[in-house]
């Protein structure tokens, strides 16, 4: 082989690699383009699941406050008894 096919084969060598590294390149920024699309979907569906968990205990706080507005003697006793069945385990839990 001589200098000048030497030469063409290394300048045919060097397009090709210029030509690999523009498909990398693109490839790249597709699959930027495709996780950016994911996240963006990922975060619409994050934000609709707290959305609805944010309704979810609004419901049930508003539920609860209605049971204890309407009920406020059951609450009271219900309380007294927990609080009395865990003074009587704290007690025995100390004495051991």
């Amino acid at each position: 082989m001589n200098n000048d096919e030497f030469t063409s084969k290394i300048v045919e060598i060097k397009k090709e690699f210029q030509e690999l590294g523009k498909q990398v390149s693109e490839l790249a920024s597709m699959s930027t383009e495709h996780l950016e699309g994911y996240r963006d979907q990922a975060m619409g569906e994050v934000q609709e699941m707290k959305e609805q968990a944010s309704r979810e205990v609004k419901k049930h706080v508003k539920q609860a406050d209605e049971f204890v507005r309407s009920n406020p003697w059951a609450v009271i006793a219900g309380a007294s008894v927990i609080g009395l069945i865990l003074g009587v385990i704290i007690s025995q839990t100390k004495k051991k």
